[in-house]
C-alpha cells in the first residue's frame, strides 16, 4: 500500500514509466518526466482494461482509493 510520504520521494524512472501498485487495482504510473497519474487496472469479460483517473497531486492518494472504489462498483454494477 501506498504513503503520500511514499509517493512524494519516489524517484522519475531513467526512461519510460514505472507503475507502484496501491489496492484494488489502483495504480500510480510515474515518466520520465516525473508527471505522476492514476489510473486502475481491472479485468473485464477475460480483458486486462485500464482507466485514468487523473494527475497526482491534483488528485490526492486519498481521493484516488475513493474514486477506485466508486469506478469498481460502476463497472461491476453495469456489466
Amino acid at each position: 500500500m501506498l504513503t503520500e510520504k511514499q509517493i512524494k520521494l519516489l524517484k522519475p524512472p531513467p526512461k519510460g514509466r514505472k507503475s507502484y501498485s496501491d489496492v484494488y487495482g489502483l495504480c500510480l504510473r510515474v515518466t520520465a518526466n516525473n508527471h505522476k497519474s492514476w489510473s486502475i487496472q481491472y479485468r473485464q469479460n477475460g480483458c486486462k482494461m485500464r482507466y485514468t483517473i487523473g494527475k497526482y497531486p491534483i488528485i490526492s492518494l486519498k481521493d484516488a482509493r475513493k474514486l477506485t472504489i466508486k469506478k469498481l462498483k460502476e463497472i461491476i454494477y453495469d456489466t
